[in-house]
């Protein structure tokens, strides 16, 4: 009998990725000593298997980290290819054959679309996004768990989405549930969007930060968010741009603060602000029906019905869908709209006004 060994790991095997992730582990720590601390971090914390992601504050930082990469890589026999960037400047110093296929030409004016982890990343806008092909399987128990399964979120984006799905499913267990309203909502995430990069871009040196915390929880789930905060120092916009003027004093009408102005500004966090919004839409939709029926029975009596009660009521519960929140967005947008062209649309004779109020623009 002849005894054969193999001379490099199997791919595919289930000790495979443990190993790859060893040997690369051990090549930074034999030679960490040689290359920066921030190096050694990058490959100890920020490879997934044999996916690098990493993200730098500026293009020649990333590019000096590329540089060593490769070389402390080389070391122990690992070859860095298939570079992306959402930086045309970093792309322009990696050679062309060590560059993914869809970079290869620079020419082209739109950076492409790339999978990372399973989400799909947006390298021209630096954003997260997701594509959402439904799968055709049987309406049952088990045709609804597996296309619950079938979407992969690692960061958790779609958590509030996906949770409803989950609900579906824990209440077809119990009674007979309907759930192809959320099938309906879920085909409209083909347009959502998220930034990737928690620091807006020329945000300025962060002096204070502060972490806020949300939770909430029920008996059907729960649920939290985490945002930073910086309140201090929001940065300046470069004057690169010839279109853009880094400060310019204005004249504007001073005016007290209405109710709009102090929802907004005292709003913590963005999505916090659109859930307020949406509750408020609820409570308008809720009057309004109130209203509406008042009108109607004055014109001709008609008897109470609970049925109808119920569904006002109904009208102020349940969990806010993604609809919702893009009516919100909308909402919020025309508001702030009103507040800014409110005076170019007044007469000239409303617009005059005696105090007057200089203020230095900031551009964010």
């Amino acid at each position: 009998m002849v005894e054969y060994r193999m001379v490099v790991h199997l791919f595919g095997a289930t000790s495979s990725p443990s190993c790859a992730n060893f040997a690369l582990r051990r090549c930074a720590e034999d030679n960490k000593e040689f290359f920066s601390q921030h190096v050694f971090e990058t490959i100890m914390h920020s490879f997934y298997v044999d996916d690098l992601l990493a993200s730098l504050p500026s293009e020649r930082e990333a590019i000096c980290l590329y540089e060593d990469l490769r070389k402390i890589c080389a070391k122990g026999g690992f070859n860095l290819t298939k570079w992306m960037s959402n930086s045309c400047s970093v792309l322009a110093a990696i050679p062309e054959e060590e560059r993914a296929k869809e970079v290869k030409d620079l020419d082209q004016d739109i950076l492409p679309v790339e999978r990372a982890l399973g989400v799909r990343w947006c390298a021209q806008s630096d954003t997260f996004g997701f594509s959402i092909t439904f799968p055709d399987r049987p309406l049952t128990r088990r045709g609804i768990l597996s296309t619950v399964g079938s979407f992969y979120d690692p960061l958790g984006i779609l958590s509030p989405v996906i949770f409803t799905a989950k609900r579906i499913l824990q209440d077809l267990c119990r009674k007979a549930q309907e759930w192809r309203g959320w099938v309906k909502e879920l085909q409209t995430l083909d347009g959502f969007r998220t930034c990737r990069c928690l620091k807006p871009p020329n945000f300025g040196e962060i002096t204070s930060a502060q972490l806020h915390h949300f939770a909430d929880t029920s008996e059907e789930g729960y649920g939290t968010e985490a945002w930073p905060v910086d309140p201090e120092d929001l940065g300046r916009l470069t004057s690169g741009d010839p279109e853009v003027k880094v400060s310019a004093t204005v004249s504007v009408e001073q005016e007290k603060d209405n109710a709009v102005t102090c929802l907004i500004n005292r709003s913590s966090s963005w999505t916090r602000l659109l859930r307020v919004m949406v509750w408020i839409l609820r409570l308008k939709a809720f009057l309004l029906s109130i209203w509406r029926r008042k009108v109607v029975n004055a014109q001709s009596p008609q008897p109470a019905s609970s049925e109808r009660q119920h569904k006002d009521i109904k009208l102020c519960r349940g969990h806010l869908s993604l609809e919702e929140i893009k009516t919100s967005e909308m909402e919020i947008i025309k508001l702030c709209q009103m507040q800014v062209l409110r005076r170019v649309l007044l007469p000239p004779e409303r617009r005059k006004c005696e105090n007057i109020l200089y203020i230095q623009l900031r551009q964010y």
